[in-house]
């Protein structure tokens, strides 16, 4: 069994406490001295705009629309002033959409075609070229628009 002796209001009944007053002095010290160095090195230093270190450019081109730029590393200012398609990275791509175009005025021939035969034939012909008119028409309506034209378009 331990006795604890308490003097001055305070208990030595563990070794090395000290007393919440002495402690939360000391915690206070050392939070000031860390906040005053922290102070002296957090500040923010203006500088100069610098060219753009990557390899892309933002400029304008003539209708003053944003346009980016690639800039080659490879090759000096010089080069680039001489050859300024090459040097930039532009390469030329063209969409051909003829194949596509062809299908359609196709198919718009056939409905011609196919109403006009409609109009002579009767019977079991006329609900037979019906059904084909029908089956073009409706393939025509899913051909004859941009989403089509540009997933079946040849990129060169």
């Amino acid at each position: 069994m331990q006795i604890n002796n308490i003097q001055n209001g305070q208990s030595n009944a563990v070794y090395g406490v000290r007393s919440a007053v002495e402690v939360s002095e000391k915690e206070q010290e050392k939070v000031k001295e860390a906040s005053e160095e922290l102070h002296g090195r957090d500040e923010y230093i203006p500088s100069e705009k610098d060219e753009p270190i990557g390899i892309y450019a933002v400029s304008q081109d003539d209708e003053e629309k944003p346009k980016i730029n690639f800039e080659s590393p490879e090759k000096s200012d010089k080069e680039a002033d001489d050859m300024p398609e090459k040097s930039a990275g532009y390469t030329s791509c063209t969409t051909n959409t003829d194949n596509v175009d062809r299908e359609i005025k196709q198919l718009k021939e056939q409905v011609q075609q196919l109403s006009q035969r409609i109009n002579s034939a009767e019977g079991k012909d006329r609900e037979h070229l019906e059904k084909q008119l029908k089956r073009v028409q409706s393939e025509l309506s899913q051909k004859d628009n941009d989403n089509y034209r540009r997933q079946h378009a040849v990129i060169s």
